[in-house]
């Protein structure tokens, strides 16, 4: 993979969709619940980072495939495409992961409602 860094998933992990029902997904996300964002266009899948807990909370999400802990995802640089991906919203240092909760709102049968925490 010309370009990717295989980074072993230690500190979050990578919850895997299709690109269409990830972009979707992406738009009902509050802009202050969305962590690292990776988006690789020719395999039709993107990934977000979510906390190391959220395997539990996204598991009936059919839509969604959490990687297990130190899985490796094949990321490019943060500021700029590789290997044919790139990221839609680039890791800054701050740590902020995505929110499993408004995730899985975002792409279950209730999509589009926010969380009640969000209320």
């Amino acid at each position: 993979m010309d370009g990717l860094a295989p980074i072993h998933a230690t500190r979050w992990l990578a919850a895997e969709a299709q690109l269409n029902v990830a972009l979707t997904a992406f738009g009902r996300l509050p802009r202050s619940r969305r962590g690292p964002f990776l988006v690789d266009p020719g395999l039709d899948t993107a990934w977000w980072l979510v906390p190391l807990d959220a395997a539990e909370e996204l598991r009936d999400l059919v839509p969604i495939v959490v990687r297990p802990v130190d899985w490796p995802l094949h990321c490019p640089p943060v500021d700029r495409p590789a290997g044919g991906r790139f990221w839609h919203v680039a890791p800054d240092g701050s740590g902020l992961l995505t929110d499993p909760a408004y995730l899985a709102a975002a792409v279950g049968p209730a999509a589009g409602r926010l969380p009640a925490e969000a209320l």
